[in-house]
């Protein structure tokens, strides 16, 4: 993210983060969990192959979540192989997976299940170039909901948004990533194009879905690797073809906000195996109950925020007016951010494209008040990025607040 060129003329007023003030999140539960896992039960990609990697059932990611300290989790399968003959999951698996989320009480952790739905039927999305690709997307079903919507049904995400308000789910878009041609003379008859695996629109779909059911996006530091590189070589019938791919789920999230869409910040393990340990990217909700209902209003409202390792406590509102909501431009905005000292390396107040206003180490740390009406109108959030770096992937803590709308 670009810092802006130009810099507002206001001075924010810094209060103690000891001083009493009255914050409307402090009357909500905050809930921390995982809304995309795999599981061996019904995905068909969550079987180990490898020597020395471990896979695991619905019912163990669940009880690895609840050993992770998780407040609530969701084990959303692949349940069709993106390949011939597009074998689809049983009916016996999917129950399965029903089964397990109901093993556990709402007192112990809060449990969902869903799927991960993907809009192309083929694995090398360059050979049908009349065939949009929308990405992938996680849909969270309500308790008790079974149905569900694959692709060779649910051809769009707008189709797929008229299932999910109709039996009462939410949607996700899942790990947008763009990626790079390393090596461009992989087909020596196309020089001059690209395929159509370049130019898959993630957030391609009208409004903010039907029922505004389209609830946010996965965002956060790079997804795959120390580098945020991942090498794909072979793939499909270009043996040498070698692509790197690069996660920008950041600025792919800001655009869709620029673009009018009302989404969310989730962060989201995608955990098929172990390699990566629980409670590294989870999604904190701000509940008026602890509870599936409360869980799925607090994403419905987005009040949320995406989290890499240990979530920062921050907190961004204005009056009563918080993560999700609409705030007049003639109010305050406050920032409240408790923190140890020497945690934080930089806290920003970011909206799309430009960073507004940061604030470095322990000066980040406090109460910030600034007029809402010296910053231009449209989303507006926090994020913050600490000083930890984490033994597995060696990336920085990051916390990133779902915005709030100025008008």
């Amino acid at each position: 993210m670009s810092v802006s060129a130009f810099y507002l003329v206001f001075v924010p007023v810094v209060v103690s983060a000891q001083e009493n003030s009255i914050s409307p999140y402090s009357r909500l539960f905050k809930l921390r969990g995982d809304l995309h896992i795999h599981s061996k039960t019904a995905s068909f990609d969550s079987i180990c192959l490898s020597p020395g990697c471990r896979s695991f059932s619905a019912s163990e990611q669940f009880t690895e979540a609840y050993q992770a300290g998780l407040d609530f989790a969701a084990v959303t399968e692949h349940l069709r192989h993106p390949l011939p003959p597009y074998k689809k999951a049983s009916e016996q698996q999917w129950h399965k997976v029903i089964a397990s989320a109901q093993r556990y009480r709402p007192e112990d952790m809060i449990t969902f299940y869903g799927y991960e739905w993907g809009s192309s039927m083929q694995s090398c999305y360059w050979l049908d170039a009349d065939k949009k690709d929308y990405g992938h997307r996680v849909v969270i079903l309500p308790p008790g909901e079974s149905r569900y919507c694959l692709a060779d049904q649910c051809r769009t995400p707008d189709e797929l948004a008229r299932f999910m308000a109709k039996v009462g789910a939410v949607g996700i878009t899942a790990h947008p990533w763009r990626t790079l041609i390393v090596d461009p003379k992989f087909n020596e008859q196309k020089r001059d194009s690209l395929p159509a695996f370049l130019s898959r629109n993630y957030f391609d779909y009208r409004g903010n879905g039907q029922d505004d059911v389209w609830i946010g996006a996965e965002v956060g530091p790079d997804f795959y690797s120390i580098s945020g590189q991942w090498a794909l070589s072979p793939i499909c019938e270009q043996p040498k073809l070698r692509l790197d791919t690069q996660t920008v789920t950041v600025p792919e999230w800001e655009d869709a906000l620029a673009n009018g869409k009302w989404l969310a910040a989730i962060s989201s393990s995608d955990r098929h195996f172990d390699f990566i340990p629980f409670g590294l990217r989870t999604t904190v909700v701000f509940a008026k109950e602890r509870s599936h209902q409360g869980i799925m209003e607090a994403l419905r409202a987005r009040r949320t925020l995406a989290a890499y390792m240990m979530p920062f406590n921050v907190e961004l509102y204005s009056g009563s007016a918080m993560f999700g909501d609409t705030v007049d431009k003639s109010k305050m905005l406050s920032i409240k951010l408790d923190a140890d000292s020497g945690s934080v390396e930089e806290m920003q107040l970011n909206r799309p494209g430009e960073t507004i206003r940061s604030w470095k180490g322990d000066n980040a740390i406090g109460l910030f008040r600034i007029p809402a009406q010296d910053i231009p109108s449209g989303p507006v959030w926090v994020h913050i990025i600490g000083t930890e770096v984490d033994d597995n992937l060696h990336l920085q803590r990051t916390t990133i607040t779902s915005p709030i709308w100025l008008k």
